[in-house]
């Protein structure tokens, strides 16, 4: 409910801290947001100079794989990196596995 009134960019960081905080096995959270917000942010993060992909652990090895190598597809937000001119990818070996 109070996503739609943050700033697009500060939407996407709590989306991310949410992320981070509430990861966890066998869960699935859902979350309902203006779909403007959400491109409002990726497109502010396409435009920055550098942007760098960190992953770790071997939970984020199959969605990094997705994220890298896979099509660009709303399915899995952080693909759109693919096409960003300056995208580092920094992993651990373990998030890495499946590249």
């Amino acid at each position: 409910d109070d996503l739609d009134r943050l700033e697009p960019a500060r939407a996407v960081e709590l989306l991310e801290v949410l992320k981070l905080f509430l990861d966890c096995d066998r869960c699935v959270f859902l979350l309902a947001i203006d779909y403007a917000v959400v491109s409002q942010g990726i497109r502010q993060i396409m435009a920055a100079r550098r942007v760098i992909l960190i992953a770790n652990g071997a939970h984020k090895a199959e969605i990094l794989r997705k994220a890298v190598r896979g099509s660009v597809t709303n399915e899995v937000p952080a693909s759109v990196l693919q096409n960003h001119p300056n995208c580092y990818v920094v992993a651990d070996e373990a998030a890495a596995a499946l590249l």
